[in-house]
């Protein structure tokens, strides 16, 4: 939920960059996407979809809490059942017992064996529970991951138009007279419905800005990925999941992968900071 989160505002710090420019709206209109939502829509849009994340993650966090539960109280039950039957057996098998008592304890036995039954059959049923509460939880958390990628690339294309359009008005600008400013205009109509490919690898090298969001984003565009496929395993492979160990400690580690990729802009940050 935190890392969701954390996209978030990293998603709507982006957009708001894009935002705030010197250059003339006109400009901004041609250089950006067909679609340039309104700020306010913007904030208000911003604010309501994290909400529903740490909502629908907290009900789900809650679900989990109350299934956990109710296992750990039947597994309490089941140990206290085998503890049971272990000393009866014991009572059982004693060389000392009498016909009487070992009748008793047999008896006593069958009655442990009988719960015993109850309880497997109780434990299949919290397991298929689970596994269905582990495939929609999954699916719920793929469905939010997959609205915050979606989300955060397209503030990172604005953001990357912003610095790109930057570039070429810098270049394009008029030095010389009124009739310069009408060549200048023409020909920024020509070149701003696309922006090349080349045009973007040029201004990483020249922008150092721009190559700091290019690292920064380009790690947690990929950790969003790793989590979305963690997600992914978690709805199609629920049973290996939580039964088979191999797949369960990939399970275990996964989630640690997702993580380190935030530690790229970290270190690309200290970096720059020794290096200048």
């Amino acid at each position: 939920m935190f890392e969701m989160l954390a996209h978030w505002i990293m998603a709507h710090c982006f957009l708001t960059l894009s935002y705030s420019t010197d250059i003339p709206s006109k400009s901004i209109t041609r250089s950006l996407t067909r679609w340039n939502p309104s700020p306010m829509f913007v904030n208000v849009f911003f604010a309501c979809f994290p909400i529903c994340i740490v909502a629908g993650t907290t009900g789900a966090i809650l679900r989990g809490a109350a299934g956990f539960g109710v296992i750990l109280s039947q597994t309490r039950k089941t140990l206290k059942v085998l503890s049971q039957g272990t000393r009866t057996l014991k009572q059982l098998q004693a060389p000392s017992a009498t016909e009487y008592q070992r009748n008793v304890a047999a008896s006593h036995l069958a009655r442990i064996q009988a719960k015993l039954t109850a309880l497997t059959d109780e434990a299949q049923t919290n397991l298929r529970r689970t596994i269905y509460y582990h495939r929609w939880s999954s699916s719920l958390y793929f469905a939010l991951m997959s609205v915050t990628c979606l989300v955060f690339m397209f503030s990172f294309m604005k953001l990357t138009q912003k610095f790109l359009r930057q570039g070429q008005d810098s270049s394009l600008q008029p030095t010389t007279s009124r009739a310069e400013e009408g060549v200048y205009s023409k020909k920024e109509t020509e070149v701003t419905p696309i922006i090349p490919r080349r045009a973007y690898l040029g201004s990483l090298k020249s922008d150092r800005q721009l190559l700091g969001f290019t690292v920064r984003a380009s790690a947690t565009m990929i950790g969003m990925i790793t989590s979305m496929i963690f997600y992914l395993i978690g709805i199609f492979r629920t049973s290996d999941v939580i039964l088979n160990p191999t797949w369960h400690g990939m399970m275990t580690w996964l989630p640690t992968v997702c993580g380190s990729w935030s530690a790229i802009p970290v270190a690309w940050q200290c970096w720059r900071l020794y290096t200048e």
